[in-house]
């Protein structure tokens, strides 16, 4: 049966169940025959599914192999299982994911160390307590050095223009600092010249203020302060295979722990870090793409580090890559500066001149090591102070997880500067990612895709905590091992800051500290289908016609968005179907009609009820340009007719200049443009 024509509507329809946006893309009619058909394959193929899943399991437990194939043996050689008891108490499973399976091997290589102080001499310029150093070191080797000082500035009104300030000559060893970044030329007696970008801390008037007026804010007499240091792109097995220094020294010597069913709610970056930081979706939020009509910066959002400094904490957050920052790239950024200590002036002082040091490094340092002194320099200079300190790592990890591992060491040793210092008494230690890798070879695998939507979240509260609060670290414990979201880690920092974090567990978001129901799922957490890790997805053969016609409609749905632009956009065709996999509601649920007892313990199961809804994710190519995306489709059973939400789209390849004529104009269209003047069929 070949694919039959899609009628195109244009209004957009509510999304059911999700609060996302819709576009209803067409209606395929079919006559009474065909569509009597279509009924009788999907029930046989439900009967089938039933025996293969519940005919065959051992004890309650069947563990699927789709590595497998056709075999239908089972087996664990390959990485991916999934856990698909249907008499199971908790609301998600997830697939049990191996860390060394012969799918992640050829995606993993070696990586040349980082290497930046060759001649085996430091920096000439240190900071610490908000004052400038000249190292004593250099003078012995090259003599008396003077300084030139140049504060780097961030402009009034905008987070992408900076400036430095009047220069500063000489500046003198032991000088108070002016700003949190500066350039600095210095030269020595010798002849030798050093020039280099440097991150600090510096107390300006306006923070020494601020810290005059805090008041302490406590939890039956503790400060609790927040570090939350982060990486890109990183899933949980990815994070144990790359960096087991850093994870065993966090878990086995701090004693943190791992949230093992965290789940990603949305794509990217942004749609991972808005509902941690504000609670809420981009969706939810107001209009602040660039491009857009009425569009406004983000600096009435409700950004968690604006709660912590309104109860009087100082505040710090930063990010490398400055020119595709998680608010800067697609949104408006920030007018003003959003928390005391900002890193994104520095960066882009910084990011023009990494030519003139080794790959990766600024000065006799690796970037992420300035990055991790950044945030020494703040928990040591506001030691006596409440604190909240997230910072976010990209570089190494954000396109090859293979060079995650450069990082291991230099984490661990900063983890043990935290403790042997006293700085983790009364903190709050997280360390974490966005999401699973987006990009590299190897989310182009079944087990690469599911770890996309598991990254690595894990907790360490104060040894004090389990005394004071045993309850509280009891549900943590507990939760631990059961679905959680973006949205709990917003009501924890809630909880946290004011003991106001939402104990309600009908919500989306609950916080960690309250106890998560064990029955709690992916529609009741508001985790879209599509971002579901724990959903049992069935593979289909990618010539099924339903296949198709989701794919069709995924085509057309792109083609929509980019119709105002096909003077400059080509029109996407598809190229070719690369994998495809369903997902209805458990035969269980749709059986089952009422209790037979007034206890709950025998169930009719007479109900014949059938799905009103499949879900089709389908992996495609499109052309031209070789697009690779993944999209989840909804087909209707009642109106057979198949749905695009834009929130269930995944560009999973890169798409370099391919959309180049649009990035100004339209940004948050770049995956599904392909440039007349650069792609050719």
């Amino acid at each position: 049966m070949g694919v039959i024509g899609i009628t195109k509507r244009r209004q957009w329809k509510p999304h059911t169940g999700y609060g996302g946006r819709e576009r209803n893309i067409g209606k395929v009619n079919r006559s009474s025959v065909e569509s009597d058909l279509v009924n009788r394959r999907i029930l046989l193929a439900w009967r089938f599914l039933y025996w293969t899943l519940y005919s065959s399991a051992e004890d309650g437990v069947f563990l699927w192999n789709k590595s497998k194939g056709k075999s239908g043996k089972r087996g664990t050689s390959a990485g991916l299982h999934y856990l698909a008891n249907p008499r199971a108490e908790k609301g998600c499973v997830n697939p049990i994911i191996s860390l060394n399976s012969s799918d992640i091997n050829p995606h993993i290589y070696n990586i040349s160390p980082i290497v930046c102080n060759e001649e085996n001499e430091g920096d000439w310029i240190s900071t610490g307590g908000g004052k400038f150093f000249i190292s004593s070191e250099a003078e012995k080797r090259h003599g008396r050095i003077l300084c030139v000082y140049m504060p780097v500035i961030r402009a009034d009104n905008s987070d992408d223009a900076i400036y430095t300030s009047k220069k500063i000559f000489p500046m003198l060893n032991g000088s108070l600092l002016m700003t949190d970044a500066f350039k600095v030329v210095c030269k020595a007696n010798d002849g030798k010249k050093y020039a280099n970008i440097h991150a600090a801390i510096s107390v300006t008037p306006e923070v020494e203020d601020q810290i005059g007026k805090m008041r302490t804010f406590t939890i039956k007499g503790g400060k609790i302060n927040v570090i939350m240091f982060g990486l890109d792109s990183v899933s949980r097995h990815m994070w144990l295979r790359m960096l087991p220094k850093t994870h065993t020294y966090f878990t086995s010597v701090l004693g943190g722990r791992i949230l093992e069913g965290y789940n990603i709610v949305g794509d990217g970056t942004t749609q991972a870090l808005f509902p941690i930081l504000t609670g809420k979706t981009e969706l939810e939020l107001p209009e602040a793409r660039r491009g857009k009509l009425n569009a406004v910066s983000l600096d009435n959002f409700p950004f968690i580090f604006k709660a912590f400094k309104e109860h009087g904490y100082v505040t710090q957050w930063g990010e490398d890559m400055a020119h595709i920052g998680t608010f800067n790239l697609r949104l408006m950024g920030f007018k003003k500066q959003p928390v005391q200590h900002y890193l994104r002036p520095f960066f882009m002082a910084a990011i023009p001149n990494y030519g003139h040091f080794k790959p990766f490094c600024l000065g006799s340092k690796p970037r992420h090591v300035v990055m991790l002194n950044w945030i020494k320099e703040f928990v040591s200079i506001y030691e006596h102070y409440p604190k909240f300190s997230f910072v976010f790592n990209s570089e190494l990890s954000h396109e090859d997880n293979s060079r995650v591992g450069l990082l291991d060491d230099d984490i661990t040793d900063f983890l043990k500067y935290l403790n042997k210092n006293g700085h983790l008494k009364n903190t709050v230690l997280v360390l974490m990612s966005d999401h699973g890798s987006r990009f590299h070879s190897f989310r182009s695998t079944e087990q690469g895709k599911l770890e996309e939507r598991l990254p690595y979240f894990g907790f360490r509260f104060p040894t004090s905590f389990y005394a004071k609060f045993p309850t509280l670290m009891n549900n943590f414990h507990h939760n631990t091992k059961l679905l959680v979201t973006p949205f709990d880690i917003h009501e924890t920092f809630m909880d946290i800051l004011n003991r106001s974090g939402n104990g309600d567990t009908s919500k989306r978001g609950i916080s960690l500290l309250r106890r998560i129901p064990v029955k709690r799922t992916c529609k009741e957490a508001h985790v879209e289908p599509h971002w579901c890790a724990c959903m049992p997805w069935v593979s289909v053969n990618v010539n099924d016609t339903h296949v198709l016609y989701a794919v069709k409609s995924a085509i057309n749905f792109f083609n929509e968005l980019t119709k105002k632009f096909r003077a400059v956009c080509y029109e996407l065709q598809l190229h070719k179907v690369v994998q495809a996999a369903k997902v209805t509601t458990s035969a269980e649920v749709l059986r089952f009609r009422q209790s037979l007892d007034e206890d709950g313990r025998q169930p009719d199961m007479n109900d014949t009820m059938r799905a009103q809804e499949m879900l089709y994710q389908v992996t495609f190519y499109t052309a031209p340009g070789n697009g690779l995306f993944e999209a989840t489709v909804r087909y209707k059973t009642e109106t057979l007719t198949y749905h695009v939400s834009e929130s269930e789209v995944s560009r999973i390849n890169k798409y370099g200049d391919a959309p180049k004529c649009i990035f100004m104009q339209a940004p948050h269209l770049r995956q599904y443009c392909v440039c007349r003047n650069i792609y050719y069929y």
